[in-house]
């Protein structure tokens, strides 16, 4: 039987477009870690694809001046990665930081030395490279730093947490705003009980107890009522979940007014590390899968009967512009999906009304693309380089995704359906609510830029 490095290994030779990470990704539940992680994943991707086409075409001068490129952007944006892990391992002060440190500096070597080779003739070197980046992601995004982001690891700045900036980087977007606002407040709330039983007796506890509760308990009501409108899967353990820890929260309140101890034996300060833990992997992983994955969003493109349903997926940036493409993006996306029909397999005369309808979305999104990057042209718009160079290569990707989605059309290779969807659902998770927004949210207020 294959073990899962191996099986990680072929599936990252195999992978050929974006589509293929979805079965590969490794997450550490630390959003910055994943989001590199996935731009280095499509640097192999890319690298598969040179390769492909050097193999049919044989190595020519343009070839090689992509492959420079592409060694190049990739050895630039690895040093970038490893830079800001470390800074972030240290400030968490999570576990594994000499063992990153070390690791870090051992591949990069190995990134400068084959550049190095490369830039001396050795044609082989994409090759070579190619075997190692892929050791690389299995050997140490899958060990070292799902091993250094680990939440026993971070128990410690949870337990030392005195505000929601301590914890911002630990704890996990949905994408979805205001259960983004409300899981903040709820950190703030467990922070102001931690405080309490710290600093008072059991009994002056109860306020902020009391608080933490009532946020609680209407933030549970409305995920719930947005799992239920939405007919997600796992709604049953969302409840189930919830209602563990809320009687959690009771024990609690009830042992603060016996100024005792909590069932089992455990003091009361313990319990506000066991109720921030317990949030930070609950929003990390449950409420992940339900509402940022994509699994949720995918599941109410089906469900609308109108694109107006599908507005609030989408987290606003703060600049009109932007957010007007992102709205007619939506009524465009719902238009194209209706002229799938169920299954997405059509007559031949079908099948080139579906493939005109995504040409009609790839071609806007390409001028949504175009106005996007004047603005990221903008000397003064604040925007760092690394994220402009994240972002135009996930507009990149959505392009080719998109070509590939026109073939699959006319080929009839295809549920057109489900994979548009999907593929959509995938774009607004990742990018429209991920990338637009930490891009843009540095350039708002910047002179150029034209604000909501």
């Amino acid at each position: 039987m294959m073990d899962e490095g191996a099986w990680i290994r072929w599936a990252l030779l195999a992978a050929r477009s974006e589509r293929d990470l979805d079965a590969i990704l490794l997450d550490t539940g630390i959003d910055a870690v994943d989001s590199d992680h996935r731009v280095l994943l499509r640097y192999a991707i890319d690298l598969n694809l040179q390769l492909d086409a050097s193999a049919l075409k044989g190595i020519d001068e343009g070839m090689l001046e992509a492959q420079a490129g592409l060694i190049e952007q990739l050895m630039s944006y690895t040093v970038y990665h490893f830079d800001r892990e470390e800074v972030l391992v240290e400030r968490l002060h999570a576990p594994g930081l000499e063992r990153q440190r070390r690791e870090h500096r051992r591949i990069v070597g190995d990134l400068q030395r084959f550049s190095a080779e490369f830039a001396a003739g050795r044609t082989s070197v994409p090759t070579d490279l190619r075997g190692s980046i892929f050791a690389w992601i299995v050997d140490h995004i899958a060990e070292s730093d799902r091993e250094t982001f680990e939440i026993k690891g971070l128990a410690p700045s949870l337990a030392e947490a005195r505000s929601w900036n301590d914890l911002a980087d630990i704890v996990r977007t949905t994408g979805i705003d205001e259960l983004d606002l409300e899981h903040r407040q709820i950190v703030e709330d467990i922070i102001a009980a931690a405080h309490d039983l710290r600093e008072g007796k059991p009994g002056d506890c109860l306020p902020s107890l009391i608080a933490l509760r009532d946020s609680t308990t209407r933030h549970f009501a409305h995920e719930e009522e947005l799992l239920d409108l939405h007919a997600a899967k796992n709604t049953a353990l969302q409840r189930k979940l919830h209602k563990e820890f809320v009687a959690t929260l009771d024990r609690t309140m009830n042992s603060c007014e016996k100024e005792g101890e909590v069932s089992g034996g455990q003091g009361l300060k313990g319990v506000a590390l066991e109720l921030l833990c317990w949030l930070t992997v609950h929003i990390g992983q449950v409420d992940y899968d339900s509402f940022r994955r994509g699994n949720w969003i995918a599941t109410a493109m089906e469900a609308a009967r109108e694109s107006s349903e599908l507005y609030h997926l989408i987290r606003k940036t703060g600049i009109a512009a932007i957010d007007e493409d992102h709205q007619h993006f939506i009524d465009l996306s719902f238009r194209t999906l209706a002229a799938t029909g169920a299954s997405g397999r059509k007559a031949q005369s079908e099948a080139l009304t579906l493939e005109k309808a995504i040409e009609g979305l790839a071609g806007f999104a390409k001028e949504h693309f175009e106005r996007e990057d004047s603005i990221l042209r903008l000397a003064d718009s604040g925007i760092a380089p690394r994220l402009i160079m994240r972002h135009r290569e996930e507009h990149r990707n959505l392009a080719l995704a998109f070509a590939e989605l026109r073939a699959d059309a006319s080929g009839g290779r295809l549920d057109v359906s489900s994979g548009l969807r999907n593929k959509l659902a995938a774009w607004w998770v990742t990018h429209t609510n991920g990338t637009d927004i930490e891009t843009f949210g540095s350039a708002v207020g910047k002179e150029g830029v034209v604000n909501a």
